[in-house]
């Protein structure tokens, strides 16, 4: 019997493989062979939640890093809401706060990534100025 194991170590890396085994008593030949070409995720929306506590810039340095416009401002908003999706921030405070880290964040805030991000369903804006986070966040 072939089966599949997925393993997430303490990072939220992800690592997949399959494994031969046979019944007890059987000959006993189990291997670990490793998936050909099995991606390794990016961490998991539970190690993403889980990092809700860092100091901003620590979540957006491990959580951030290779992500689009769109995605960094929804992990921002995550990371300033603490994942409470029921929590409004202002715009000029999402917008200040990016641009006190814009080497993390990868420049200057630019408004078009909450529309981006509102399209793609990780945020709302219940009015103008205004974000909350949506469950969809957790697919970053």
């Amino acid at each position: 019997m072939k089966v599949s194991i997925v393993v997430q170590d303490d990072s939220g890396g992800v690592f997949r493989g399959e494994i031969n085994l046979t019944p007890d008593g059987a000959e006993k030949s189990a291997s670990l062979e490793p998936l050909a070409n099995a991606p390794v995720a990016s961490p998991s929306p539970t190690a993403l939640r889980g990092d809700l506590e860092l100091p901003v810039r620590a979540y957006i340095k491990k959580h951030a890093s290779g992500k689009s416009g769109p995605e960094k401002f929804a992990l921002l908003l995550a990371r300033m809401t603490k994942g409470d999706t029921s929590v409004t921030v202002a715009a000029s405070d999402l917008q200040s706060e990016w641009n006190s880290m814009t080497a993390l964040m990868g420049g200057k805030y630019n408004t078009a990534y909450p529309t981006r991000a509102k399209e793609r369903g990780w945020i709302d804006s219940p009015k103008s100025g205004t974000f909350t986070l949506l469950p969809g966040w957790a697919e970053i």
